[in-house]
């Protein structure tokens, strides 16, 4: 097998010109690279010769086509302003119509047709024209993409530019005439530019999000067919997806019914959650010189038959390739097509077991779940197919429908308060109708510094001003429906604030006891969470992540009155407790005398709920019943609310003087106080032979009270950064 030589090069920058070891470095097919370039006596597809380009045959399904005579765009679902119809003659391949792109400085917007779920193979052919004098700019031209999408989300592979696929996400593949380079000028030869799992990145990348990762270029082999301008030209655009676990897809494209440009041992994907299910017409020119255009007839994609090389009956096993379906509106239109992948068609779905909700079925031949549901709920259904063969192969996949009420409700009533300078962020929730939600402000304005995103309903950003802000809020599912809600947000002013006396921002990203060299008096349960390495942190590098029943206590200089600070993160999953008590910080004396004259305070959520409260368990306060039993003061926050972000939690406490009742316990959110309990008689008289019922030690991220299967064996991890404390009020700052 005779092998050509070829040129695999990564950008480090978007549209970057070529690299000059790029432009002359080349990699054997045998020497390891991304992809080999096989010559065209070694294509994929052996009963085509590579003077003939493939057509739709009988057995073929057409998956779009368009040769423009219908005078409008209407075929295509995103059609921007810059296309339109042409039916100057000199500019028109067949018939009366062709395509008109415009290309040029500033300008951009793609011609895009999405076909969901998609396919594992595709073909594309079209007809193409670059007038004559056509100039290319330094960084090229994007012409035409295929996107491979989730199946369940169509704009997986949008907006991911530098970002290299990990096989679950999305792959993106474009046919570009070579770049020009310094000098710009005419055009060069069809390349390809594609981002794919494998492809080779610079050594700065971000290897945790895959970012700062160009897309990869592949050349002709030589000699290449040209782009010639003034003169239509047929191209034709193959795509077959790889078997997951293996690297066998690939990409391949006729010029005039010459193949010269072949990709092979592709890994487009490592799921078949991913398919080919968009085509897109890019013709984005960065620094374009001046406007020019492009002209396009033609159009038609296709699958191949089921006797083709990768159609069903290739020998893979069959399964349903559905993980999960969208979610329904009660009493609106439904409608989601399951999809296999496998086995040999034609396919045959049933229930296997479970139920749809009332008023759906499942299409037999179709696999589309449709109608209109009756009940509110969630439905598990065990989905079967069957295939074509015999014996016939058979498939099951377990899936849930969720049916919402079609009334939509903005559950948040209340905003917490923010803090001049301070950055503030809080998440508003909602409820029915069918997600996602659009939010936006229908009255009032929000404190200067703050905004509003649409999509998360998170209102973020540090203000600028002080003041009392009413503003409304309104949310709209898919189905259109609203809700609003108002809500007055208060910006306070700084306080000021003294030096603290203990802190530690865990800058080292070790945890140690005072005996190992340490600041921490016991540890227990916990672990460092690198921000370097994927992890949660506030301070530049590390904090501490939770374990079961944790333990992180300092022990200080005893003191009847204290200010506290602590940063925590509660993890996006977090749930509250169904029962008993998630303790979260600590204060509390000497231990050494014994629980006859021992108390401590806690910051716990307690028994369900979701927010905070702080408890006491007194020596003898004559505030508190039950002797030695708790009292809760409930702090009015809701932690479902906050979860996923930082927290600047404060807590001020003073124990009273014994026979008095002058103790203080308070406790701040991002600078704003929840909670003001004064007159608080927290020890009693101190009377108690040998008591000394000053502060000493601080647990700053507590156990849990018996409640640790809520930890590790759930995903209720917290986190914690940034603690200090003082004899002075600490701050967020």
């Amino acid at each position: 097998m005779t092998v050509n030589k070829i040129k695999v090069c990564a950008f480090t920058t978007f549209f970057l010109f070529l690299l000059s070891s790029c432009a002359s470095g080349e990699l054997s097919a045998g020497s390891p690279a991304p992809a080999e370039m096989l010559s065209s006596a070694d294509s994929a597809s052996s009963s085509l010769s590579s003077s003939s380009a493939p057509t739709p045959g009988a057995g073929d399904t057409i998956v779009f086509q368009d040769d423009f005579e219908g005078g409008n765009l209407g075929k295509w679902d995103e059609a921007p302003s810059r296309y339109a119809i042409e039916t100057d003659p000199g500019f028109v391949n067949s018939g009366s119509h062709s395509l008109r792109g415009k290309v040029g400085p500033n300008i951009s917007g793609q011609l895009n047709e999405w076909y969901m779920p998609g396919s594992d193979e595709q073909y594309v052919k079209m007809k193409i024209l670059f007038p004559a004098g056509f100039q290319l700019s330094t960084r090229g031209i994007h012409f035409l993409q295929f996107l491979g999408n989730r199946i369940d989300n169509k704009w997986s592979a949008s907006g991911k530019s530098g970002i290299r696929p990990n096989g679950y996400d999305f792959f993106v593949t474009n046919l570009d005439p070579e770049y020009p380079g310094l000098t710009g000028g005419g055009l060069n030869p069809w390349m390809f530019y594609s981002e794919w799992p494998d492809m080779s990145c610079p050594d700065n990348y971000n290897r945790t999000t895959n970012q700062n990762c160009w897309g990869n270029v592949t050349y002709q082999a030589s000699p290449k067919v040209p782009i010639v301008a003034g003169v239509w030209q047929e191209v034709v655009w193959h795509l077959k997806l790889n078997t997951p676990g293996q690297r066998n897809g690939l990409q391949e494209v006729w010029i005039d019914g010459k193949k010269n440009l072949v990709q092979t041992n592709m890994r487009w994907r490592d799921t078949y959650n991913i398919k080919i299910n968009q085509i897109s017409l890019n013709l984005y020119m960065p620094d374009a010189p001046t406007t020019e255009y492009v002209y396009v007839d033609d159009v038609v994609v296709w699958n191949p038959g089921a006797d083709s090389e990768s159609g069903a009956g290739s020998g893979a096993p069959l399964a349903v390739s559905t993980s999960s379906l969208p979610s329904a509106a009660l009493g609106s239109d439904y409608s989601s097509t399951l999809t296999a992948s496998g086995g040999t068609g034609p396919y045959t779905w049933s229930i296997a077991s479970g139920s749809l909700p009332a008023g759906t079925t499942l299409g037999a031949t179709s696999g589309t779940i449709s109608g209109t549901p009756s009940v509110t709920g969630t439905y598990n259904v065990t989905i079967k197919v069957t295939d074509g063969s015999s014996p016939p192969q058979t498939a099951a996949k377990a899936l849930s429908l969720t049916v919402a009420s079609n009334v939509v409700n903005i559950l948040t009533t209340s905003l917490n308060s923010a803090i001049q300078g301070i950055s503030y962020t809080t998440k508003l929730l909602g409820s029915g109708g069918l997600l996602p939600y659009t939010w936006q402000l229908s009255s009032g304005a929000l404190p200067s510094g703050l905004s509003l995103n649409s999509l998360l309903g998170t209102i973020s950003g540090t203000p600028t001003a002080t003041g009392t802000f009413n503003f409304s809020v309104e949310a709209t599912d898919l189905l259109g429906q609203t809700s609003s809600r108002n809500f007055t947000l208060i910006v306070s002013a700084q306080a000021q604030v003294g030096l603290p006396l203990f802190s530690e921002e865990l800058d080292s990203c070790v945890i140690k006891t005072t005996g190992q060299g340490g600041v921490w008096y016991d540890i227990g349960n916990v672990s460092v969470s690198d921000i370097r390495n994927g992890g949660k942190a506030f301070s530049p590098n590390c904090a501490v992540r939770s374990g079961n029943s944790p333990t992180l206590v300092s022990r200080h200089t005893r003191t009847q009155e204290l200010w506290a600070r602590e940063r925590v993160y509660l993890s996006d999953s977090w749930q509250k407790p169904a029962g008993g008590a998630a303790h979260f910080w600590r204060f509390w004396r000497d231990i050494s005398c014994g629980a006859s004259c021992s108390w401590e305070m806690i910051v716990d959520q307690v028994n369900g709920n979701d927010g905070l409260a702080i408890g006491f368990m007194p020596q003898s306060g004559t505030n508190y019943s039950g002797g030695h039993g708790q009292y809760w003061l409930p702090i009015p926050i809701s932690l479902s609310s906050n979860r996923g972000r930082w927290m600047c939690w404060e807590v001020h406490l003073k124990m009273n003087t014994p026979g008095q009742s002058d103790g203080v316990a308070e406790f701040y959110l991002d600078g704003n106080r929840l909670l003001n309990a004064t007159g608080l008689n927290q020890i009693g008289n101190g009377t108690t032979p040998g008591a000394d019922n000053r502060i000493q030690h601080i647990n700053w991220m507590s156990n849990v009270g018996g409640t640790s299967n809520l930890w590790p064996g759930g995903s209720n991890y917290w986190y914690v950064d940034d603690m200090a404390y003082g004899e002075d009020r600490v701050g967020c700052q």
